[in-house]
């Protein structure tokens, strides 16, 4: 009951097409993160809207790509809200773990 809740309020964005953005499974391409930030706002502001008049309230974005973090900062910038990656993942995971101190870090 839990998962279909969220699989329910999850929207995947795809961003296979995305200018400047090439993920590795497609032929291991670079991608250009000046790019991508300069041309991706349309995208997820689509989104959003789209979201929003279905009733829907945004709360965070997650990037699930290893690829995403370099975006991370500038969407959560562009859009005021949280934007949680792999490396904000891995941050949570650690603070939430019963032998981490982030003193001895």
């Amino acid at each position: 009951e839990a998962l279909m809740y969220v699989i329910n309020r999850t929207v995947v964005i795809g961003w296979n097409r995305q200018a400047g953005y090439i993920p590795v499974d497609q032929g291991g391409g670079f991608h250009n993160v000046k790019l991508t930030l300069d041309s991706y706002a349309n995208l997820v502001n689509d989104t959003i809207k789209n979201q929003t008049a279905k009733g829907f309230q945004i709360k965070a974005i997650v990037m699930e790509s290893t690829e995403m973090p370099a975006h991370s900062n500038k969407v959560r910038m562009d859009f005021n809200m949280p934007v949680f990656d792999i490396s904000t993942v891995g941050q949570c995971a650690m603070s939430a773990a019963e032998t981490f101190s982030a003193a001895g870090a």
